[in-house]
């Protein structure tokens, strides 16, 4: 009795929310032709939020009718009616705004919506004189009506008869799995995203997708975070535009976008971008590390051109990809910015190239930390690898390991055609807790140290060390492949670590950086190819994750808009003042700082700056007052980063919505 009445729930609903998705599709599809399977994988991802909400709804009745309201009895089934009744006036209200909301601003509504709250008389008045609320709220009742009839007719009913004729436990084995894959909303490591519904770059697309109800709460948790003071971003503009190398200091048009030519090469190089798990700089041997655990990385190193004072923007790897892609610093405070529907949207870099084929590979799931809206949203027709995509199966939760994701990369490159150019990037992800190295790992072989020697190379664990040790040795084998194919020599390959770790004491770092921590954002930035990059070159300069995509895309003589925060590192006009931005989102407050080859400054929780000079026998004295000029333009850019990068998240969105469209011009 109970699993028949709740399948017939799970039809009813899902057959409702289905036909308000095809009402919406039918109400605001773009006059363009959507691609046939973006729009049929649309209904069906979005027929999977359905289901999710579905099964939301149905939580108290399982609950309940199995302890108390038991829907055996006429009166329990009119009281069950009536609460959905009530709960149905309040997910059509969503509905029903979020169909204005639309109509109103092209997007579905989000928490953003409250903000309307804050001046209602005019919200209000706005609504009344706009729309037809009058037909508005006929219908809506009318709808109501009708979906208690549906109710009680169809789904609060005392039936003898099982579902489709189905014998009981048969119902019930259907129902439990329905319910646990509703929920979950997909056989995976991973439940079902929001960021999953983004996965094409035509915003109408993603849209349909939504589901409005399920999308609001998942970006609530996001609105009570202040977002941004754009009186301070005008405040700052004007010097920090002129650091950037921004033509218009005007306040008033807060406008980032400045033209960036290529360098002058004579084909076009496809590009690799690798980002290695915590490749900290002081635990490779580039820092000098006595243990000596990465060979590989310093030999690439002695063939190219390594930035040796590189900062990751914080410690989190989502934050740090984000921060990659987007050239902005994720400096949010909930969460990470890959996880913050409100901000999938953003203009990248890597649509500058054109005609490149595009890819993007993880031993894991693209899923993780909501990761997939970043690319498959921004980046059209862009290939994600991910679990599930390789032949090889997951050595732990962190899916395939280094060494097969390099394999696998390198065999997707070597199958490209010569003629067709790439962009990829390849996240390494083997050098985590559990740290486990698979049984198959070629000729890698782990080694033994002294617990004395490992803490002196600043390691807590063998099992840490090794770790190191496999994913160098997986890239030293991605290497040995690649110098044997002919996409080599007409690749720019470019390596750095999403973050760094604690130095924990290591005998290689200097009293200062310990002092400050400093190694935990400190990793290689190295740029190799033989036709670009001839000699071998250390560049002491700093730098960080947002000047990287604008710096790779000059080496490739790729022309480009950057309308963001990153400084190109081969720009002499920039090298008589650089810095490295970081941001410490475990701080109670908004703790962040800038680096310079002698200063770090650094914004406390107590809303103070002070500078410290971290070469110093005394590291930890503030020395601002004894560095007054110093001190002052550092507070202005290390500002200027942290109110600019807060407002960008949410001022960077594409500008060409339909396909073929340049998403890489400026905002006008």
């Amino acid at each position: 009795m109970k699993s028949t009445l709740f399948l017939r729930f799970v039809v009813l609903h899902t057959l409702l929310f289905t036909f308000f998705r095809s009402f919406f599709y039918l109400s605001f599809k773009p006059q363009e032709l959507l691609q046939v399977d973006n729009l049929r994988k649309a209904f069906i991802l979005g027929a999977r939020f359905d289901l999710r909400l579905t099964c939301i709804l149905l939580i108290p009745m399982v609950i309940f009718s199995w302890w108390r309201w038991n829907l055996k009895s006429s009166k329990n089934l009119r009281g069950w009616s009536l609460f959905y009744v009530f709960l149905a006036v309040v997910w059509m209200t969503f509905y029903v705004f979020d169909f204005g909301f639309y109509d109103y601003l092209g997007g579905r509504m989000n928490s953003s919506a409250l903000l309307f709250l804050d001046n209602p008389d005019i919200s209000f008045g706005m609504l009344w004189q706009s729309y037809p609320v009058v037909w508005a709220l006929i219908g809506f009742f009318v709808f109501i009506a009708f979906y208690a009839h549906l109710l009680t007719r169809f789904v609060f009913r005392i039936q003898k008869n099982n579902f489709l004729g189905l014998p009981s436990f048969i119902n019930l084995i259907l129902f439990v799995l329905t319910f646990l894959v509703g929920i979950y909303g997909q056989i995976s490591q991973y439940p079902l995203r929001w960021s999953e519904a983004f996965f094409s770059p035509h915003h109408f697309t993603s849209h349909l997708t939504l589901n409005p109800v399920l999308y609001f709460f998942e970006s609530y948790e996001f609105s009570n975070n202040k977002q941004f003071d754009e009186k301070k971003v005008r405040e700052l503009y004007p010097d920090f535009a002129d650091y950037l190398g921004v033509k218009d200091k005007n306040p008033e048009t807060l406008q980032f976008t400045r033209e960036v030519n290529g360098h002058s090469i004579q084909s076009r190089p496809n590009v690799v971008v690798i980002v290695m798990e915590s490749m900290s700089y002081s635990k490779t041997n580039l820092g000098e590390n006595p243990l000596k655990p990465t060979p590989a990385i310093e030999k690439i190193a002695s063939e190219s051109v390594l930035f040796n004072n590189y900062f990751s923007t914080s410690e989190g790897t989502a934050r740090n990809i984000f921060s990659i892609m987007t050239a902005i610093p994720d400096v949010t405070k909930v969460q990470t910015s890959t996880r913050n529907p409100l901000v999938v949207d953003q203009r990248l870099i890597a649509n500058a190239y054109k005609n490149y084929r595009k890819m993007y590979f993880v031993g894991g799931s693209a899923s993780w930390a909501n990761i997939r809206g970043i690319f498959s949203h921004n980046i059209e027709d862009i290939e994600i690898y991910e679990e599930g995509s390789f032949d090889k199966s997951k050595t732990d939760v962190w899916g395939v390991s280094d060494l097969d994701l390099f394999i696998e990369a390198h065999e997707k490159f070597a199958k490209v055609p010569k003629q067709q150019p790439f962009f990829a990037l390849i996240q390494a992800a083997s050098f985590h807790r559990p740290y486990t190295i698979p049984a198959n790992s070629l000729d890698f072989k782990n080694v033994d140290v002294p617990t004395t020697k490992l803490k002196e190379a600043g390691f807590y664990s063998l099992e840490q060390l090794n770790s190191l040790r496999f994913s160098d040795y997986s890239l030293g084998h991605f290497f040995k492949l690649a110098k044997n194919s002919p996409y080599y020599q007409n690749t720019l390959f470019v390596i750095t670590g999403d973050h760094g770790l604690p130095d924990d004491g290591g005998v290689n770092v200097p009293a200062g950086i310990h002092f400050w921590e400093l190694e935990k954002y400190h990793v290689p930035l190295i740029l190799h190819n033989a036709k670009l990059f001839p000699k071998a070159l250390v560049e002491s300069k700093m730098a960080g994750h947002a000047d990287m995509m604008t710096s790779v895309a000059v080496a490739a003589g790729v022309d480009h808009f950057n309308t963001t925060l990153g400084r190109n590192l081969f720009d002499s006009e920039f090298d008589k003042e650089r810095y490295s931005f970081v941001y410490n989102f475990y701080s109670e407050l908004n703790e962040y700082g800038l680096i310079s080859e002698k200063f770090y400054l650094r914004r406390n929780d107590k809303n103070e700056h002070q500078l410290f000079d971290y070469w110093s026998p005394t590291p930890d004295v503030d020395v601002k007052d004894q560095n007054k000029v110093t001190f002052e333009r550092m507070k202005l850019i290390a500002d200027g980063y942290y109110q600019t990068a807060k407002y960008m998240l949410f001022h960077n969105q594409k500008v060409g919505q339909k396909k073929g469209a340049d998403r890489n011009q400026p905002q006008k």
